[in-house]
């Protein structure tokens, strides 16, 4: 009987290791795998690079009877922002390589055509374009604060008083515009006022860019002529926030250039090509092709 218990006994335990062992050699296994998972997901996590924000370069319009152009370039890496006035008197060479201006090619074909005479007669990239009337522009930056404008060097008493403004004005956007549209300088002389205006706004309103021009411009979409889309849009603000979180301050300059007071014309100089080309660089790739 003992014998025979013994035999009971050690069968169990035998019968009983062989079922235990798998299982717990099983969860060994489970455990390295889940050690080593972790491991390689930390080192994984320690390289993934930081995301940065991205840039835009955009060319605005205003659509008048004198249409006038700016040029932004925004660098949430950089940070840059920086606005680059055109006059619409600005000389472009066509697809024939013949001169035009950069207002007749905006009433001939838009401001998609304008935008891509512009970029090849420079040499630089633009990604989008965005044109609107006076009206509309205040319409869409309505959301903005007002901005003080120092008009003393760029108006004279008489143009002052003809237009009902200061000599250093508080403006919102839809004054603004109607300063701009009802002043009677023209040429590099208006570029100049308008680089001035939209300095002070860029600047003075920077903490509420970032949701007040996406906002605006998706409220009067409908009447904007643009190849934004909703992705850009929030790139938009997202690049403004970042730009106002690092206290960049907005710069705005009138692009170099020559009056031609025979012609009515403006002559981009040399200067002109270099400002361009270090703000609006083009892509590897088409540099290459250039």
């Amino acid at each position: 009987m003992r014998a025979s218990g013994g035999r009971i006994f050690w069968a169990s335990f035998f019968l009983t290791l062989a079922v235990i062992g798998p299982l717990l050699g099983l969860f060994a296994f489970w455990g390295v795998q889940q050690n080593r998972r972790a491991v390689q997901t930390q080192q994984a996590q320690s390289g993934v690079p930081i995301q940065r924000p991205g840039s835009l370069s955009l060319l605005l319009a205003v659509a008048d009877e004198r249409p006038a152009f700016v040029l932004v370039r925004l660098d949430g890496a950089a940070p840059a922002f920086r606005l680059i006035v055109v006059p619409g008197e600005s000389v472009v060479l066509d697809g024939q390589g013949q001169p035009i201006t950069l207002a007749e090619s905006y009433a001939a074909a838009g401001p998609a055509r304008a935008g891509s005479l512009l970029a090849a007669t420079l040499g630089i990239q633009l990604d989008r374009y965005l044109a609107a009337t006076p009206v509309v522009w205040g319409q869409s930056l309505s959301g903005l604060e007002q901005a003080r404008v120092n008009l003393s060097p760029l108006l004279d008493e008489a143009a002052r008083r003809a237009l009902g403004v200061a000599a250093v004005a508080q403006l919102d956007a839809g004054e603004a515009a109607s300063l701009l549209q009802g002043t009677p300088l023209t040429g590099p002389a208006l570029g100049r006022l308008r680089a001035a205006v939209w300095q002070a706004f860029a600047l003075q309103c920077q903490g509420s860019l970032a949701e007040s021009v996406p906002q605006g411009l998706r409220r009067c979409s409908g009447d904007l002529l643009t190849d934004l889309t909703a992705l850009d849009l929030e790139e938009l603000g997202r690049v403004l926030a970042q730009l106002a979180d690092a206290s960049c301050s907005p710069q705005a300059d009138l692009l170099p250039g020559r009056w031609d007071e025979r012609t009515a014309r403006y002559e981009l100089e040399e200067d002109a090509l270099t400002l361009a080309q270090a703000l609006f660089p083009l892509a590897p790739q088409e540099a290459e092709t250039n």
